[in-house]
């Protein structure tokens, strides 16, 4: 049954009927009477569910949740995946909820360290003229996992042309789905559908490709670029220095060792492959020099201090690729 979300909002249960429908961002939304549907209309971005109806417990970046799953938080309206997924945002929304950061603050002394830390970090990793050059990066992880009897590969390929197209493909076996950034415009495309996406949703997307350092830098001498010295955390090596870098709302610590400027974490509030938002920390272990830039390529992920350990890597990364302007191609409206 699909509840009428003017009603839910205002704190009543009524089902919608199938004559009051209106589609927005890719989710279908019913209601009890046309009075009703108007009322949406005027005002969407008050009824309509967040992200786009993306799954309330699994973020902006999952698939759209069912609107016959829905609850109101906060005066907010969510979808879900399953009941599962319902229950689990329940027992803790503030772990569920992604939001974008805002933006550090500091003094003149924090934004001039900050700036010496990210000159050092950018001549560690190759300079800025290297850096210059690097116009296009494509990066894949594949992983091999067992359900019962049935093999999954899993292939995930991440194509970026700087400065602001990203897409980035999860194929299982033979089904595929993707994000695509493309000039503040975004989409997502699957084996089945291609859908333009929901504007919280393609930032949040954004913000996910900014966890990558090169990709940070890449950013330094974009509008709206932020940089400030921070205090290192008392589990922190003497030497470290720690800086706070905000671009389009994602907020990362950067560490690196002082004297040579090597790149050492980053740490972000929000989900790396994980379920629930929390702390996360990336501590980078190998580097790998592409087209004259220091990339990492293999990394531990630590949750919320040590709750959660897990490890990442790159099995490729290349620059300089051609990519097909098909890449980076959205939907303009929800397409099946």
């Amino acid at each position: 049954m699909r509840l009428d979300p003017v009603a839910l909002i205002g704190g009543r249960e009524v089902p919608g009927k199938p004559e009051f429908v209106e589609r927005h961002e890719g989710a279908e939304y019913h209601f009890e009477s046309a009075e009703s549907r108007a009322v949406f209309v005027a005002d969407k971005g008050k009824y309509a569910a967040v992200d786009g109806g993306a799954c309330g417990s699994m973020g902006p970046l999952s698939g759209v949740g069912d609107a016959r799953r829905a609850t109101v938080y906060q005066g907010k309206l969510y979808f879900f995946a399953s009941d599962g997924c319902k229950a689990t945002f329940l027992r803790d929304p503030g772990k569920c909820i992604e939001v974008a950061a805002a933006k550090p603050t500091g003094d003149a002394a924090a934004t001039e360290r900050a700036a010496e830390l990210l000159d050092k970090l950018t001549a560690w990793c190759g300079g800025a003229e290297a850096l210059k050059q690097l116009q296009t990066l494509e990066m894949t992880t594949t992983n091999v996992t067992k359900s019962g009897d049935k093999e999954w590969k899993n292939v995930r390929t991440t194509r970026i042309a700087f400065p602001d197209r990203f897409a980035e493909r999860d194929a299982w076996n033979d089904s595929w789905w993707e994000f695509v950034s493309a000039g503040g415009v975004g989409g997502s495309k699957s084996h089945k559908e291609s859908i333009a996406l929901a504007e919280s949703r393609r930032a949040a997307f954004v913000r996910w490709m900014l966890r990558h350092p090169i990709v940070l830098l890449k950013m330094r001498d974009r509008p709206g670029f932020v940089a400030m010295a921070d205090e290192p955390k008392a589990e922190s090596v003497p030497g470290d220095a720690v800086m706070q870098v905000w671009c389009a709302g994602a907020l990362t610590r950067i560490a690196i060792r002082e004297s040579d400027g090597s790149l050492l974490w980053i740490e972000f509030v929000g989900r790396d492959e994980t379920l629930k938002i929390g702390t996360m920390r990336r501590v980078f272990t190998r580097f790998e020099t592409v087209n004259g830039v220091r990339m990492p390529v293999e990394w531990k992920r630590i949750a919320d201090d040590k709750e959660e350990k897990s490890e990442g890597r790159l099995d490729t990364c290349k620059a300089g690729v051609q990519f097909e302007e098909d890449v980076f191609r959205v939907a303009k409206e929800y397409e099946r």
